[in-house]
């Protein structure tokens, strides 16, 4: 899950949040091991003009495609979350 680290909406990046305003910020995933301990992390900032850039430190064993994946994947869920807000112009969505 990633949760906030900053900005001032709803502590984690769901499809919950309502406006722009709440959605902006940076959010950051803790990435566990199969031992159950840190191996890493993905942080996401999306800004309030909709776009998003990604930082992470992963694991040596996860392969770039993933990573990638799992980018594309993370922009796809925030471009969801823009989509439905209240307070975006749709020609900005």
């Amino acid at each position: 899950m990633f949760r906030r680290e900053s900005g001032g909406g709803a502590d984690a990046l769901d499809r919950g949040t309502s406006t722009r305003v709440a959605l902006q910020g940076t959010y950051r995933a803790t990435l566990k091991g199969g031992d159950g301990n840190d191996v890493g992390w993905m942080s996401v900032e999306v800004d309030p003009d909709g776009g998003t850039r990604f930082a992470g430190d992963l694991p040596p064993a996860v392969p770039p495609v993933l990573a990638a994946a799992a980018a594309a994947a993370i922009a796809g869920e925030v471009d969801f979350i823009y989509a439905s807000v209240d307070d975006v112009y749709p020609l900005h969505r």
